[in-house]
């Protein structure tokens, strides 16, 4: 009986033992076991990529920062890396680990020091990946990926890399733990923190979101981070929203934001404190005074210029035609004319027609103008055109109408009245009266001759011997004595 319970105890003992690690790698399905190697494959492609691209030795340090920050997607927070392009580091030497940031910083620089002009070569081969391991402590897969690596002309080197595995948002997402130098003492794996696989999706998108504000995407980390919001509002990603607006300029909608992550977190935690958001608050509230002081005295500025300039205004009429009648000027209008920049002094009494008159004014520009004059109830004259100068001497024609005028200057290129004249006068060049009494006079003469008869009696038969004596004149003739009347032709007609 003895024997007997001794052997069943045996065999429960044996079939319930059994190593839950490889229970729990078992319960992954051929399907998911290919993803998590495909997994490892993506991750390490990346980190070869990195790689590859700091391996220029002519990246100017901005761009350097971008990549680096790039590259760490790759890893978890607490990743080492044993470096290996530095021969003072490599087996059988002591080996030097950095962090992630570190390493991939100084890769650059040791090229860049060495002065090369070129890309070097960058070689990963041998790649040999084992097989899914569950780790009990950390609760996570991770897998091993032995390669070679080899820099330009260096000696080729044996490393091995250990990846951390776990799903983020559905899909399986690999990321590397520790990459060291095969067959080093350290034997044990190192892990990284597991939050970066146990994180809510709010605050990977929070995350992914500020490495798109340090590489200055914009409108990714808006994207992100209302996608963030969307999940849950923290104080973290209302934070990363408030630096989003400060960084796009928007003060009013940053303080707001800062505002309600300083409140979210209080909220959340009485003991609360984020100096950098209240620092950012206390920044961007003078900032705003700054700014609204500097729209206010701005809208002051512009008002008394528009006040100004509405005092000022002169009365615009339309541009010069034939066909268009201008703004006739008028007696009521001579008193509101008289702050006009126009100088009629010449002119005060009013002008004639025939007489020469000179014209003064004085603009605040020196742009040229269109000169004008106008009558009550009739056309526009241009006097000048494109006119520079600040006197015009203008002689009033002689067919010029009388009546009431004003003299208009015009912006050569606006088209509307700069200044004008107060109105003014041409007069005739006599006086109507005058005109009138010639005009009778004369009359009255031409009625006269022409009234008189054509004979006179007395003189009808009169012969005048004066112009028988005339003779025609000669250029070669001496001038002769006249004549007597040899045949007493007077006595004859007699």
């Amino acid at each position: 009986m003895n024997k007997l319970y001794t052997l069943l105890l045996g065999l429960a003992v044996l079939f319930l033992w059994h190593p839950r690690a490889e229970a729990q790698v078992d319960r992954l399905s051929g399907e998911d076991s290919t993803k998590i190697e495909e997994a490892v494959q993506a991750c390490f492609s990346d980190y070869m990529e990195t790689m590859i691209y700091l391996a220029n030795p002519t990246m100017d340090n901005a761009y350097r920062e971008a990549v680096v920050a790039d590259g760490k997607k790759s890893f978890v927070d607490s990743a080492l890396i044993a470096v290996d392009y530095d021969s003072s580091f490599t087996p059988p030497l002591l080996p030097n680990h950095k962090d992630v940031e570190t390493y991939l910083t100084n890769f650059n620089v040791f090229f860049k020091e060495k002065s090369l002009s070129e890309r070097i070569k960058i070689y990963y081969t041998n790649q040999v990946l084992s097989e899914v391991k569950w780790n009990e402590e950390g609760k996570y897969y991770y897998l091993t990926l032995h390669y070679t690596s080899r820099y330009g002309n260096q000696l080729p080197q044996k490393r091995r890399a250990t990846f951390m595995v776990g799903k983020v948002e559905g899909n399986w997402k690999a990321f590397i733990t520790y990459i060291r130098f095969e067959g080093a003492d350290r034997e044990e794996e190192i892990f990284g923190e597991k939050k970066i696989l146990t994180e809510p999706e709010w605050r990977i998108l929070a995350r992914k979101a500020e490495d798109s504000l340090n590489n200055q995407h914009f409108q990714s980390a808006l994207t992100l981070l209302q996608q963030s919001l969307a999940l849950d509002t923290t104080a973290y990603n209302l934070k990363l929203l408030a630096r989003y607006y400060q960084e796009q300029g928007a003060i009013e909608q940053a303080l707001q934001y800062y505002l309600a992550s300083l409140n979210e977190g209080v909220a959340a935690d009485p003991t609360y404190k984020d100096s950098v958001t209240r620092l950012a608050i206390e920044e961007l509230k003078v900032e705003l005074a700054a700014q609204q002081e500097a729209a206010e005295r701005k809208a002051q500025e512009e008002q008394a210029k528009a006040d100004t300039l509405e005092q000022e205004k002169p009365i615009e009429t339309p541009p010069l035609a034939q066909e268009e009648k201008s703004t006739a000027p008028t007696e009521e209008t001579a008193e509101e004319t008289t702050s006009s920049l126009i100088d009629l002094q010449s002119l005060a009494k009013g002008g004639k027609r025939g007489k020469e008159y000179t014209l003064r004014w004085q603009l605040p520009e020196d742009n040229p103008v269109d000169v004008s004059l106008s009558r009550q109830g009739g056309d526009s004259i241009l006097l000048k055109q494109d006119y520079f100068l600040d006197q015009l001497k203008w002689k009033i024609p002689f067919n010029t109408k009388p009546g009431l005028y004003e003299i208009i200057l015009l912006d050569e290129e606006m088209r509307t009245v700069v200044t004008r004249s107060a109105p003014f006068r041409i007069h005739r060049k006599f006086p109507i009266g005058l005109q009138i009494s010639i005009y009778t006079v004369g009359a009255v003469y031409v009625a006269g001759a022409l009234l008189k008869p054509v004979f006179d009696e007395d003189e009808a038969y009169k012969i005048d011997w004066d112009w028988f004596r005339k003779e025609p004149p000669c250029q070669d003739c001496k001038e002769e004595e006249p004549l007597d009347d040899p045949l007493n032709l007077e006595d004859f007609w007699q």
